[in-house]
């Protein structure tokens, strides 16, 4: 199951429709992926900054927490950028 849907148009449909709700506000990448994000959009995600960050940076295997609200406006972003590229 992959939460990045993309519906038909959605230059009709409002971001409330498109909108997901999360349990928490901070989430772990583990917990995250259970929820069915792809380990790559999650790992993109990380790497632009702002979204993630590792629990404790000093270790090299610590957990990565993840802003949930910041992370529901990357994939917004990123469902409206593809959906731009695809339609040219």
């Amino acid at each position: 199951m992959t939460i990045l849907f993309y519906p038909k148009n959605p230059l009709k449909v409002t971001v409330e429709e498109l909108s997901m709700e999360y349990p928490r506000p901070i989430m772990k990448k583990t917990e995250l992926q259970e929820m069915g994000f792809p380990r790559d959009f999650l790992t993109k995600a990380y790497l632009k900054g702002g979204i993630a960050w590792k629990a404790d940076p000093i270790k090299r295997n610590s957990a990565v927490l993840y802003d949930t609200q910041a992370l529901e406006k990357y994939r917004l972003e990123t469902m409206r950028i593809d959906h731009t590229i695809t339609r040219r």
